[in-house]
């Protein structure tokens, strides 16, 4: 997120913007150009600690100036946004970066940068459930170091503790639902212990 570009286009208009990081915030400049004739509009500034809260900001932003209503599922939506921190949504950031890379030395960066954001704002779920993939992925495409039934079990505790803190998060049932797939296809009496959880 930090330093990336955005561009959004709408028949003559155009919604450009940047956002960097400035000390402990986020500041994010957004355009808005008619095409034809590109002059702009209008810009704004925005600044927040919270990057779920910049996110939702600008996205209100530049709905006025489409003069676009949400419906109040939308709305409702918006202000769902986790309250996370700069300092562990940038390490949650960090570690999707390290597991897409798919080696076991960038596997196991991405194992502690997920940590590291739980252990910055344990009441933020994305870092969990990318936790339990970290662990159970290499057992699909052959970078863990371990057995499968370890990365399995180690996926499992982690979606074990994230169901506790997270107890109506659908998104967990449906990662619980993959390790149980994947424990079928590796060891049977791993799936039948994981369809429990």
């Amino acid at each position: 997120l930090v330093g990336s570009e955005m561009c959004i286009r709408d028949r003559d208009g155009l919604v450009y913007g940047s956002i960097r990081q400035v000390e402990d915030k986020l500041e994010a400049s957004i355009y808005l150009f008619h095409g034809p004739t590109a002059n702009t509009f209008w810009t704004t500034n925005i600044s927040s600690a919270r990057p779920m809260l910049l996110k939702e900001q600008i996205t209100l932003s530049v709905l006025e100036q489409f003069d676009v209503e949400l419906l109040p599922e939308e709305q409702a939506s918006l202000e769902q946004s986790e309250p996370v921190g700069l300092e562990a949504y940038t390490s949650y950031q960090q570690g999707l970066f390290y597991l897409d890379q798919y080696t076991p030395d960038s596997v196991a960066k991405a194992i502690a940068s997920f940590e590291k954001a739980i252990s910055q704002e344990s009441d933020f779920l994305p870092p969990y459930i990318s936790l339990a993939k970290a662990h159970w992925l290499p057992t699909i495409w052959g970078g863990h170091t371990g057995s499968a039934k370890e990365g399995l079990d180690l996926a499992k505790g982690v979606l074990a503790e994230a169901k506790s803190r997270f107890p109506n998060e659908p998104s967990i049932v449906r990662i619980q639902g993959y390790l149980s797939m994947i424990c079928l296809l590796y060891t049977s009496d791993a799936a039948d212990d994981l369809l429990c959880v």
